[in-house]
């Protein structure tokens, strides 16, 4: 079970990213994508995952996150993969941060907490700059919804 979350300030129409920076094989790294993680590290059902994407999100960013939402859940791509994902909306703000983020040292994480205008993550979706599905449909779901004005 993974989650992913969405989280934004609504005075800035700000929301947050994370650059993940670990060394991978892979082509797409570093990727520019929401905070996120498997939930299964925490005795949680899925109508309970919101305190695991408390818990990544916090690891990640640095930021606690309020009024955390669980918008939809997704097989991302059923045909090859079982794992069900879980969206969840969040607020944040300038006071919530508790530490700089950068993931945990243990799980050998590397990441970059960026903070973008929501307009410009919405054309980074456009250009390519973005190519996270989990991201996607995030910003998709706050801009249907106005979130983030």
């Amino acid at each position: 079970m993974g989650g992913s979350c969405q989280a934004g300030k609504q005075q800035g129409q700000k929301a947050f990213h994370r650059r993940q920076g670990k060394e991978h094989d892979r082509p797409y790294w570093p990727l520019l994508c929401r905070p996120a993680g498997n939930l299964n590290r925490c005795p949680t059902s899925p109508q309970k995952a919101g305190a695991g994407i408390r818990r990544e999100t916090e690891e990640e960013t640095g930021y606690r996150v309020r009024n955390v939402t669980k918008v939809l859940e997704a097989y991302m791509s059923p045909g090859s993969v079982t794992e069900i994902l879980y969206f969840f909306v969040a607020e944040y703000a300038e006071e919530l941060r508790v530490h700089a983020g950068g993931g945990v040292e243990h799980d050998q994480e590397s990441i970059e907490v960026l903070e973008l205008p929501f307009a410009e993550a919405l054309q980074m979706v456009q250009t390519g700059a973005i190519k996270d599905a989990k991201t996607i449909l995030l910003l998709q779901y706050a801009q249907l919804n106005n979130l983030l004005g």
